[in-house]
């Protein structure tokens, strides 16, 4: 009579439920993000300017500045077209609205591959549902998510790509037919046009995936040829996106093959003790999974195995302790989602059946949590609206905007070249203005963010995500982690050019 209970109570639910329940989490999720970045005059996060900055450069001049990767500027880009032809907004309006719509309707888009995932390893049961909503919550309001919230609006688009790639390729290691593997390669395509560190995590994950599932498969029925073919196609499918990659942004694209070199450059072997204590606690916890595919590799499908194995892999990566801690960062704030797959694999495959009900009901416990205290980890603007309105009529008062250099804290120089067009930089003031006529420096008076008054010599604490120092144009290298140079001096023989309320500038004569 148990049994008989238990297994009503596990019964196979519809796949409309499970879309049903898959669209409720996908616009609840743009609900939150919506209202959070909204709720504010300005756009919340440190880096949030940095979008419409670009997105008007795309429009105006059909580029963008310095090495950043180019899709979720294109469809910011096309929304402010939208914006702009149902509207009388401002393209600066235009685009200020534009990146704050896609940044809170674009990530909410992981909850669609959890739930296939949870769809396909739990046979469509209702403990399955269940546990595919509270992983999939996790993945999308927990609080590293929403930190990324606005801020890091390219991370947050890779993390779809990142998802998506994990589902698809678990489907082609089962079914092995060359449509799959293409949808793989277009999924790290898309992840790598959106952002680096999502694109090498979602590789480390596709990587890790294939080679677990042949190190846990031992069936010999494929043909000799077969698997020839599968490769030649996987081969042509990769160098096909990569020369629509070329093609559609060449600056990006060699900036990509920079990346072993780069690699190295994130590396340092000084780990902090909290950091080799997180990879440390992270690899207790990941061992326990990993052992449990390892004692039934006899008996779990291998292919839904190598994606669990694949989010081992790429959360072995993003903890490791030995990056920079600027990195280790950026890093650990991508781990919500290989993490929420993860579990949702221990409690679909590795759970004995007969507790899958109740592990379900602890695991949306947590989620709610999760839940509940994610959205409060997201941060405030940088500035209000009336210190915008300030950066306005000081554009106005600039002799020549394109033959002007402003030096501006990190966060705040987004905004000075979006209200002034002129070119922006943070971090040090060059002792060579180069080309530009005209060098300011752009002094907040209650500091970047509103924390106290500023001194004569403010500092600008940057994070990768700053333009170039030393008077290079705005907007270049977008993942370069901030140096202990990144300090803004104002000279003792700099002039004040304009003061209000928010700011005092000077020029360097």
């Amino acid at each position: 009579m148990k049994t008989v209970l238990e297994s009503s109570t596990d019964e196979r639910v519809s796949v409309g439920t499970w879309c049903r329940t898959a669209v409720v989490l996908y616009l609840g999720t743009c609900a939150v993000r919506l209202i959070l970045n909204l709720r504010h005059a300005m756009p919340p996060g440190m880096d949030a300017g940095y979008y419409p900055l670009q997105t008007r450069s795309l429009l105006e001049h059909g580029t963008l500045t310095g090495s950043t990767p180019p899709l979720i500027f294109w469809l910011d880009a096309v929304l402010t077209r939208v914006i702009l032809a149902l509207s009388d907004q401002s393209l600066n309006e235009a685009a200020i609205l534009a990146t704050r719509i896609i940044d809170g309707v674009a990530h909410p888009a992981v909850a669609i591959p959890v739930m296939l995932l949870g769809y396909r390893w739990s046979g469509g049961r209702r403990s399955g549902l269940v546990a595919a909503a509270a992983c999939a919550i996790i993945a999308l309001l927990s609080p590293p998510v929403m930190r990324m919230a606005s801020d890091f609006q390219k991370n947050s688009l890779g993390l779809v790509w990142f998802a998506f790639a994990l589902w698809a390729v678990g489907a082609a290691l089962q079914s092995r037919r060359a449509a799959w593997w293409w949808a793989v390669v277009g999924f790290v395509a898309l992840a790598a046009l959106s952002h680096i560190g999502a694109f090498g995590a979602t590789c480390v994950a596709v990587l890790s995936s294939v080679t677990g599932f042949w190190l846990l498969h031992r069936r010999k029925k494929a043909t000799s040829d077969r698997p020839t073919r599968l490769w030649l196609w996987i081969g042509l499918a990769t160098l096909g996106s990569g020369a629509a990659m070329l093609l559609l942004a060449p600056a990006w694209a060699a900036h990509l093959m920079a990346m072993p070199r780069r690699i190295v450059g994130m590396l340092d072997f000084r780990p902090h003790p909290g950091t080799l204590l997180l990879a440390l606690s992270a690899g207790a916890v990941m061992s326990v999974p990993a052992r449990r595919i390892y004692s039934g590799r006899q008996q779990l499908p291998a292919a839904d195995a190598a994606v669990a194995i694949g989010c081992l892999g790429s959360l072995s990566v993003l903890l490791l302790p030995i990056l920079n801690a600027t990195w280790s960062m950026r890093f650990q704030l991508m781990t919500p989602l290989p993490a929420a797959v993860l579990l949702l694999y221990s409690v679909t495959q590795l759970v004995p059946e007969k507790r899958h009900a109740n592990v379900s009901r602890w695991l949306v416990r947590a989620a709610a949590v999760v839940g509940i205290c994610g959205p409060f980890f997201m941060q405030g603007p940088v500035l209000s609206a009336a210190a915008m309105d300030e950066l306005e009529t000081f554009g106005n008062q600039l002799p020549g905007s394109e033959n002007t250099l402003v030096v501006a804290p990190h966060g705040v120089e987004f905004w000075v070249g979006l209200m002034t067009s002129a070119q922006v930089t943070s971090g040090e003031v060059p002792s060579h203005r180069g080309e530009f006529e005209h060098l300011l420096i752009v002094q907040p008076r209650l500091g970047p963010v509103g924390h106290g008054p500023a001194g004569r010599q403010p500092q600008s604490h940057g994070r990768p995500g700053g333009p170039p120092r030393h008077g290079s144009p705005r907007g270049a290298e977008h993942d370069r982690p901030a140096g202990p140079g990144d300090q803004m001096i104002v000279p003792a023989d700099a002039s004040l050019f304009y003061h209000s309320e928010n700011f005092d500038v000077y020029e360097v004569l």
